[in-house]
């Protein structure tokens, strides 16, 4: 954890948040990962334009689950900064096939923001590490 909210009582609340996100992921149920973004949130995804707001969002998601229906997404190594309202996470992400295998691997920087006593995500970015070597 980031020196910042390495003792802080929300820690275990937002990685429970992030793996609430990437079982939705997995389970391909878009409502679900949408619902977890504050109104005007905006997705920066590697090699893209802004995707702003939930319509977008869902879009986006929906998009992705279709071109890649059965994939599972997990984070690691969770740093966290900030203070409340606004912190700043950033983690690994490691997506794999249906097969078992590793499609990619990465890492994001979210901005979350806490609205009515929940982490939502306000900024999600994330990049691809090199190609994925074979196993």
């Amino acid at each position: 954890m980031g020196t910042d909210m390495q003792n802080h009582a929300d820690v275990p609340v937002i990685q429970a948040a992030a793996a609430r996100w990437a079982e939705a992921f997995n389970r391909g149920d878009v409502d679900a990962i949408v619902a977890m973004y504050t109104d005007d949130a905006q997705l920066l995804p590697d090699g893209s334009e802004a995707i702003t707001g939930h319509t977008e969002i869902r879009e986006f998601f929906h998009r992705l689950k279709d071109s890649n229906p059965v994939q599972t997404i997990r984070f690691s190594n969770f740093e966290l900064f900030g203070t409340e309202p606004v912190i700043t996470e950033h983690s690994e992400i490691e997506i794999r096939d249906q097969d078992g295998k590793v499609e990619v691997r990465g890492k994001q920087v979210l901005i979350r923001v806490k609205q009515n006593g929940q982490w939502k995500i306000h900024r999600d970015i994330w990049t691809n590490n090199a190609p994925v070597q074979a196993e």
